[in-house]
């Protein structure tokens, strides 16, 4: 009897804890949305190297077309036509320039709707961080204003203005189109992707950035400016929140950072240094320093530096790039 109990407890024991196990896994399911994102992203990452490579092979084919032309006008008198070659070889480019272009808009597609699902995941598992997932607005409190390359360039006498008309297009706020923002004059592109949550360049990672409003966290120099959510404060200094994960979802923690900012359209940066200051929970960082003096389209660009010697090369580091409309 001894030995059969002796002989029992073993099964026993790994009954049990194969129960924990499953109980344990249930209890922390992943995310469906970041599944299904990952494996969106992955088909699409293989569409876009399919997609080179047809176009590659379509650049072969017109260095062959280009040689054979040449020759041709050469030896126009000799006894070997290349004319059907050529005619083959026109074929075959355009089978490879129509298959390079479809699975390059297939592989957008795929992408976008990876980024859609990503949003949507990140937001379900990290909703206590992200209280705004529209894109960021410049506050609404702002007034109309003038800028460097205002219909008005001078209030002296003897400075006229640059436009021909004397009369002043007004627009309500609520009425205005992100495509038209008449009070600087500077369109930004059509389609032009503004939304808060991103795929990183190498599309290794996944970003979130919102105006930081914590009265916690926030600092003397970096004040709160309103109570919208998605309010940039015009020219002021304040705080955004910057969450960083990877493609299953989780947390990347100790990230070094590189802060840029620029105006596409008016060829300047910033007037300040944004830096991020401080990393308050894993994967949620906070940037200081950001202020912007005038609307418009700004882009925002976080490079990663290497985690070893904190230094950051441009042409190989991997980054997240934002673009505001103001």
């Amino acid at each position: 009897m001894m030995n059969l109990i002796t002989k029992i407890q073993p099964l026993i024991l790994l009954l049990i804890c194969s129960l924990f196990v499953t109980q344990a896994t249930y209890a922390l399911p992943q995310n469906i949305q970041i599944q299904e994102a990952a494996e969106q992203l992955t088909l699409a990452q293989r569409l876009d190297k399919e997609s080179r490579q047809h176009f590659l092979k379509a650049n072969k084919i017109r260095k062959q077309l280009k040689n054979l032309r040449a020759n041709k006008s050469k030896h126009s008198n000799g006894e070997d036509d290349p004319e059907n070659e050529i005619s083959m070889l026109v074929k075959a480019l355009e089978v490879a320039q129509q298959q390079g272009a479809t699975t390059r808009a297939q592989s957008e597609q795929l992408k976008k709707a990876a980024t859609t699902n990503f949003t949507k995941g990140v937001i379900s598992v990290w909703g206590n961080w992200i209280t705004n997932t529209r894109p960021l607005t410049m506050d609404s409190n702002v007034e109309n204003f003038f800028a460097h390359n205002s219909r008005v360039r001078s209030v002296h006498n003897n400075m006229p203005k640059v436009s021909l008309s004397d009369e002043i297009v007004t627009a309500d706020r609520n009425d205005m189109s992100l495509k038209v923002p008449v009070l600087i004059g500077q369109n930004a592109p059509p389609g032009l992707d503004i939304g808060a949550f991103k795929l990183s360049r190498q599309e290794r990672l996944f970003a979130h950035i919102e105006v930081h409003t914590d009265p916690q966290i926030e600092t003397t120099d970096s004040p709160t400016q309103s109570n919208n959510v998605t309010a940039v404060p015009l020219n002021s200094i304040h705080q955004w929140r910057l969450l960083v994960t990877d493609l299953q979802g989780k947390p990347v923690e100790n990230i070094q950072f590189l802060v840029e900012g620029h105006m596409p359209g008016h060829v300047h940066g910033l007037p300040t240094e944004p830096r991020v200051i401080k990393e308050i929970e894993p994967g949620i960082y906070i940037v200081d320093g950001l202020k912007f003096q005038m609307k418009g389209w700004w882009v925002m660009k976080f490079i990663i530096a290497d985690n070893e010697t904190n230094a950051t090369d441009k042409t190989q580091s991997d980054f997240f790039t934002f673009n505001l409309v103001l």
